[in-house]
């Protein structure tokens, strides 16, 4: 079988690294063997997961991100990709009755599925034997992992993993009703999470879309305003104001009130007091 409609490598997907396939023109398997991330397809963010497998085939548009998470999660992903072309797809279209043109994804693909009603195999088996076999092993190790994903029960919409709009409001005071209960103290990023219930990668993409900023930026925002309030009305010592409003030490304090506030505290103290 001519091998040179396919193509399969591992990636490592790290923090501070994007990639973007705007034209994708291939079918596409991304397996993630270790570590976590947020995949946007579609418009749709996606957490990807260890052990989670995702398909689509050509003209979507995906690409991946650390950046847009903030400082609360660090991604670092391992995962093998497979795309193929079309001409090498048009003769496995046996193996592939049973897929349409739906992103799809497969939660936890190391769960076991028959195989040719012979043998009991994991998706995540057949990705991980991929980048070991020799050559011409490859093609009927696809064909398998195709014909998994086509039978698998399992497989779920993109769509359906999205947060209908009409949650949203709900979520957003919710989410905005914890911080403001427990601004002076230390905000848990798993804690809060799960609070709005979701868990902790999809509550930090969820945040910065609809806040315009990460939880951590918003979180020292608040602070910073709670502490500008003390610093007019009362004659506390800064010290004791960083401390009560959860700032960990006065140092970070200042650095933090300056790059929001364009000065330091006692400045501000001093030019706004008793105008």
């Amino acid at each position: 079988m001519n091998t040179s409609g396919f193509h399969f490598g591992n990636i490592a997907l790290l923090s501070k690294s994007a990639e973007n396939h705007k034209t994708n023109k291939y079918w596409t398997v991304i397996y993630a063997r270790k570590g976590a991330g947020m995949y946007m397809l579609e418009g749709n963010l996606v957490c990807l997961n260890d052990g989670d497998l995702l398909y689509f085939p050509p003209g979507v548009g995906f690409s991946f991100s650390a950046d847009d998470l903030g400082d609360e999660y660090s991604v670092n992903v391992d995962a093998s990709v497979l795309r193929f072309d079309e001409a090498w797809l048009d003769s496995l279209l046996a193996v592939f009755h049973d897929l349409d043109g739906e992103i799809l994804r497969i939660k936890d693909a190391r769960t076991p599925a028959m195989v040719n009603g012979l043998k009991w195999l994991s998706l995540s088996s057949l990705m991980n034997e991929l980048s070991v076999c020799k050559e011409g092993r490859r093609p009927r190790l696809i064909m398998e992992i195709l014909e998994l994903i086509s039978t698998r029960k399992d497989m779920v919409p993109i769509s359906a993993t999205v947060v209908p709009e009409e949650s949203v409001p709900e979520k957003l005071e919710k989410i905005e009703r914890y911080i403001d209960c427990h601004v002076y103290g230390k905000i848990m990023l798993d804690e809060i999470a799960s609070y709005a219930g979701m868990n902790r990668t999809y509550f930090c993409l969820f945040f910065k879309k609809h806040f315009n900023r990460s939880m951590t930026e918003y979180i020292n925002e608040r602070k910073v305003e709670l502490s500008s309030g003390m610093l007019l009305g009362t004659d506390k010592p800064i010290g004791a104001i960083s401390s009560e409003c959860g700032f960990t030490s006065v140092t970070y304090f200042n650095r933090i009130f300056r790059k929001i506030k364009g000065m330091s505290p006692s400045r501000y103290r001093s030019q706004h007091k008793n105008i």
